[in-house]
């Protein structure tokens, strides 16, 4: 009996221990699991800011890219420099007198220009006409020649378009030297005249190659002349001018 109660004693005693044994392990597994729940929570807090700092990142993306991708808007504007023009034209008189003994014909023109602000810009434009012509209201017809040497001066604007093409206005005075020749005993040998008037033109012009430019123009030219007539004591107005309608090269320096 007394070896049975010790028996039974000594079994009783296993459950406890390993009772206390399992206890002790889940103790240690809760002490592990605290230990390492700050290091986990600092892990995620850190990822957190990561994946935030990314997300901010990756808006600010399409913003750079819109930037970068809108054009700017720049003014064209003409250099600033020098530019010489060729410019044969058509000479069309504004009188109808002389277009009856001249008609129209060839006038040689040329053309420097500087542009010093923006698009704008200071000309000035020789030019020489010359030709033959015949008075029909005499008795006979009397052969005659007319030459005149215009030069004006003046303001002009230039508007860009296309990044080759461009169109210009230009404004100014003019002076005019007009000298005519008659063979014939009802008239006077030779009359020359001086003439102040003003000058208003247009052109539009394309750059074919480097800083070549080829364009085309219209002038006109005002220029009235008060004339006395010797044989009939009157005076009478006559406009010497008129326009011109041509084509321009010229090189921009």
């Amino acid at each position: 009996m007394n070896i049975n109660k010790y028996i039974f004693s000594i079994l009783s005693i296993f459950p406890l221990v390993f009772l206390h044994s399992d206890e002790g392990m889940s103790d240690q597994r809760e002490e592990t699991s605290s230990e390492d729940i700050p290091a986990d929570k600092d892990t995620l807090e850190d990822q957190e800011s990561i994946n935030s700092q990314d997300n901010v990142n990756k808006k600010d993306i399409p913003n750079r890219v819109d930037l970068s991708s809108e054009p700017t808007k720049q003014k064209s504007k003409s250099p600033i420099g020098l530019e010489v023009e060729f410019r044969p034209a058509y000479f069309y008189p504004q009188s109808s007198t002389l277009r009856k003994i001249y008609s129209g014909g060839y006038i040689t023109l040329a053309e420097v220009s500087y542009t010093f602000y923006d698009n704008l810009y200071v000309w000035v434009e020789p030019g020489y006409f010359h030709k033959k012509g015949t008075i029909k209201e005499v008795p006979s017809n009397v052969s005659t020649t007319i030459t005149q040497v215009p030069v004006s001066a003046g303001l002009g604007y230039t508007y860009h378009f296309l990044s080759r093409f461009e169109v210009s206005g230009q404004i100014g005075p003019n002076y005019l030297y007009t000298n005519t020749k008659q063979h014939s005993s009802y008239f006077k040998h030779v009359i020359a005249k001086n003439t102040f008037g003003a000058t208003i033109g247009i052109s539009s012009k394309c750059r074919i190659y480097d800083e070549l430019l080829l364009g085309v123009f219209a002038n006109y030219r005002y220029d009235k002349k008060e004339v006395h007539d010797s044989l009939s004591g009157t005076n009478f107005s006559v406009y010497l001018g008129g326009f011109d309608f041509g084509a321009s090269l010229g090189y921009r320096f």
